[in-house]
């Protein structure tokens, strides 16, 4: 059986105190293995030798292996270990923000750097792993101001996901099933002979459930909101949940979103939102609808149109359904961020929002305190 770990007559300093001489250890794969001492006794100075974090004394016929090797990548023998040790806690920079604690774990780093790079799916991984663990709101908090135990939940999950990645690959590779007493690796290849394509693809496969359009227009699915034509208000229908999108059918009107993953969340989509403003009577319920809508893109909406209405006093309503405008041939998220830099720079009118649409956003200034802008022309 291979050796994990092969420790023979090592002789280990940390710092200028001698913890180790002469130590010698083996310990098998798959073997589970408890070491017990009292404070100072060199338990943690040990998991520090295995992660290279200190190094033996060198001479004839002392060693230290691991997976059968002296010399190791650093990073890479890292990548196999899952450590919980308060000193990473103690010891972990404490202007790292919450976000970047997560992705550190990639790299077995205490922060990220800017040689690091990490991929969309590796960000979106990130962002679910702390909606998993309930610290999603701390993402943008610095590691020192947590307290001790969301610390701890950070840096705890790293642990965990690389103790998951060695579980997949035992149950899967080596260990045998206790269903079938076969190696699960080993089944598959004598089970995929016998496979036939699906007549459906994967991406084609969906959930249903039964729902109601509700009196708002409105489908409530997993705490997420999609809307429907005003039209079909109060019919029942049937929800299609892929793996990227929603399908909706309530009689004969249907809507496609896309999925929302994470906290609570609304779609909208931009014909709907045209068609509730003509079916509402009256110009007060159609400037009440276009409001309303703008609220939707979120809080800084409301901050704006707060600011519009005390800027502009009398042709404020004007604005409003030129920014609705806007809203519906640019969509949610173009919107936000251009009313994000008009509130950055105190560019308050439709007009300006039309000029940041019609443009690519430059970078962001790094001054919140810029001076009024010129009126640009109507």
């Amino acid at each position: 059986m291979q050796k994990v770990i092969e420790i023979k007559e090592a002789t280990v300093y940390c710092g200028r105190t001698c913890v180790f001489t002469n130590l010698s250890l083996e310990v098998d794969q798959g073997c589970h293995t408890v070491i017990l001492g009292p404070n100072g006794a060199g338990k943690s100075t040990l998991l520090k030798l295995l992660a290279r974090e200190l190094y033996p004394v060198q001479r004839a016929g002392s060693y230290v292996r691991v997976w059968g090797h002296e010399r190791w990548n650093v990073w890479e023998l890292r990548s196999h270990f899952g450590i919980v040790s308060h000193d990473l806690q103690h010891h972990y920079l404490g202007t790292a923000l919450g976000l970047d604690v997560i992705l550190s774990g990639y790299y077995s780093s205490i922060d990220t750097n800017a040689s690091q790079q990490f991929s969309a799916a590796q960000r979106e991984r990130a962002h679910q792993l702390m909606h998993l663990l309930g610290v999603a709101a701390l993402k943008d908090r610095p590691f020192a101001t947590l307290s001790t135990g969301e610390q701890r939940r950070f840096l705890d999950d790293e642990d965990l996901q690389q103790q998951l990645r060695e579980w997949l690959l035992e149950v899967n590779t080596q260990r045998p099933s206790r269903a079938t007493g076969v190696v699960p690796e080993e089944r598959m290849k004598q089970e995929r002979p016998r496979l036939r394509p699906l007549k459906v693809a994967p991406e084609e496969l969906a959930l249903r459930f039964p729902v109601t359009v509700g009196p708002t227009g409105v489908v409530l699915h997993d705490t997420h909101t999609y809307s429907m034509p005003p039209d079909s208000l109060g019919i029942p229908g049937t929800l299609y949940l892929y793996r990227d999108r929603v399908r909706i059918v309530a009689g004969r009107f249907e809507a496609v979103h896309q999925r929302i993953f994470g906290p609570p969340g609304k779609s909208t989509l931009p014909e709907h939102r045209a068609q509730r403003v003509a079916a509402a009577s009256g110009k007060r319920a159609k400037r009440y609808m276009e409001r309303e809508h703008l609220l939707e893109v979120g809080g800084v909406a409301l901050e704006y149109l707060t600011e519009l209405t005390h800027r502009r006093p009398r042709v404020w309503i004007r604005d409003v359904e030129r920014l609705h405008a806007l809203l519906e041939q640019h969509g949610d998220a173009a919107l936000r961020s251009a009313v994000e830099r008009g509130l950055a720079e105190h560019a308050i009118g439709a007009e300006y929002i039309a000029h940041y649409l019609s443009t690519a956003p430059p970078a962001p200034s790094p001054s919140s305190g810029a001076a009024l802008q010129p009126e640009l022309p109507l």
